[in-house]
């Protein structure tokens, strides 16, 4: 969470974007993720994500359905192990349902109750 170490990683990001296909991000707290999610707008290049146990709360469900508006090429997406909550589990289903590639999504292990798993029930 050092601000010198976030900057040297987003250096590191734009000049390697264009190799970037699978990323698991560990430690990432909802702070950091987002302003990393508003970094990975329009990187068409990365296809998996990997977020899983990373202290992720609502927001995070918000900031990463607004990313999935501009990473129309990401197929898989792991945010397993968190604690979004509905509001945030909604938000992912309503992006989702505008996303053309995404085949994997893990939300499990998360706060959501029974009106956000009927909204990614009607997503699907």
């Amino acid at each position: 969470n050092d601000p010198e170490a976030r900057r040297h990683f987003a250096k590191i990001r734009q000049k390697n974007e264009e190799m970037l296909k699978e990323l698991e991000v560990a430690g990432l707290r909802e702070m950091d993720a987002l302003e990393y999610y508003e970094n990975l707008k329009g990187n068409a290049q990365l296809k998996a994500l990997n977020c899983s146990q990373c202290y992720l709360f609502e927001a995070s469900g918000h900031a990463m359905a607004h990313t999935l508006q501009w990473n129309t090429g990401l197929t898989e997406l792991n945010l397993g192990g968190n604690s979004i909550a509905a509001g945030g589990v909604i938000a992912l289903a309503s992006a989702l349902e505008r996303h053309p590639t995404l085949r994997s999504l893990d939300l499990s292990r998360n706060i959501f109750g029974a009106q956000a798993g009927t909204a990614m029930a009607k997503m699907l």
